[in-house]
């Protein structure tokens, strides 16, 4: 029987493997709870350590950070460049679903902070190929994104050899508490494979033999080999500082003043605001499959920070988790990917899902903090969109 965490939204059929204790409390909100007695200021430092060996490595740059057009990205290379005084080579895969918003927030970053940036686009033929042997094998409209996005850096970091490659967060550990933040986990091929790709590498939807292997090659992660002889690796500031994402982001937000935007299926003006599939097609689906959109975890987030109560988050996520999209967006995914729309609306009927997370039979206790801002007061702006008048 699904189980749900008696302090956030989460049950323990959650796809990245969460688990509940005797106590009714889940895997993350567990760890979540070391950012309260972490000593953030050694890890810090532990952080300011390792970064040493890799100043000026290469005779250009001291690291690749992967960006977006989203605000994460605005707050890691600030935090790369103005705290730890790198000079890093700036990356992107071009998903072929970047938002005109997405391109402008990746010019103003660049300008902004003055640095090199290469861009990585595969044919869009390859692409589309790759979109429809993964929606028929796995139901996925993203896998090839989240491919693309954690492999490009890894070959750019063994071509030009630059070692060092800052990631922003680690959505095991801050989501599900898979890791601890003593375990400073880095991003390897194994986790890779088994909590971004859905457990399938390029090599495996080679083995399937519908598509060629030149669709895919752009996407195959470099040998163990490779990796321990240009000594690469990739790390998470989410281990060394303490995250928070959505107050970093409107700290960013309110320094450089870049796009945002008021999705639809959330009130998180700052994530995920780059790409016209994610809030959209790819979290229906997720709906579908999961039985939560990114509302949860948004909300999930909110709880575990204590801005909102779990009440509360309850009825806005019934609120909001709903299966509703653009019809532009839908006949235009279509028309790009060369599928009927009458196609992909029984693809979703196939996954249709009775969420345990709508169940509003259930009485939800309140573990909010008594110092906590009322949360209703809260959450208002961001539903109404009245955020996008005030001064942050």
């Amino acid at each position: 029987m699904t189980k749900q965490c008696k302090k956030c939204l989460y049950t323990d059929d959650h796809p990245l493997n969460l688990f509940i204790d005797n106590e009714g409390i889940c895997s993350g909100c567990r760890v979540h709870e070391e950012k309260y007695i972490i000593d953030w200021e050694e890890k810090e430092k532990q952080l300011l350590n390792l970064i040493k060996e890799y100043k000026k490595f290469n005779n250009n740059y001291d690291c690749i950070v992967p960006v977006s057009g989203s605000a994460d990205s605005f707050f890691i290379v600030d935090y790369v460049v103005n705290k730890l005084n790198l000079n890093p080579l700036l990356v992107s895969y071009n998903n072929h679903s970047i938002n005109k918003l997405g391109w402008q927030n990746l010019a103003i970053l660049k300008t902004i902070f003055n640095l090199d940036h290469i861009t990585k686009t595969t044919s869009p033929d390859d692409v589309k190929a790759i979109t429809r042997l993964t929606m028929n094998k796995f139901s996925s409209i993203y896998w090839h994104i989240h491919a693309g996005k954690t492999v490009f850096p890894v070959q750019i970091a063994k071509y030009l050899e630059i070692p060092l490659i800052i990631w922003g967060e680690n959505e095991a550990t801050e989501q599900v508490g898979m890791y601890s933040y003593d375990s400073n986990i880095e991003m390897s091929r194994k986790y890779r494979r088994e909590h971004i790709l859905l457990g399938f590498e390029a090599e495996d939807l080679i083995m399937m033999n519908e598509i060629s292997e030149e669709c895919l090659e752009e996407y195959i992660y470099p040998d163990v080999s490779e990796i321990n002889k240009y000594g690469i690796r990739g790390i998470y500031l989410s281990n060394y500082i303490k995250w928070d994402n959505f107050e970093q982001n409107k700290s960013v937000y309110q320094k450089y003043k870049f796009n945002i935007f008021n999705h639809s299926r959330t009130y998180d003006p700052y994530q995920n605001i780059d790409c016209y599939l994610y809030m959209t097609l790819h979290d229906v689906i997720k709906y579908n499959k999961c039985g939560y959109s990114k509302v949860l975890d948004h909300l999930t987030r909110d709880i575990r920070h204590k801005r909102i109560n779990r009440i509360d988050a309850q009825k806005i996520n019934n609120n909001i988790s709903k299966n509703n999209f653009s019809e532009e967006i839908l006949e235009n995914f279509c028309s790009w990917i060369e599928i009927d729309k009458s196609s992909f609306l029984s693809f979703l009927e196939n996954y249709a899902y009775s969420p345990f997370y709508m169940n509003k039979n259930i009485n939800y206790p309140n573990f909010a903090s008594k110092n906590v801002k009322e949360s209703q007061a809260y959450i208002k702006p961001f539903l109404t969109g009245d955020f996008f008048n005030e001064n942050f």
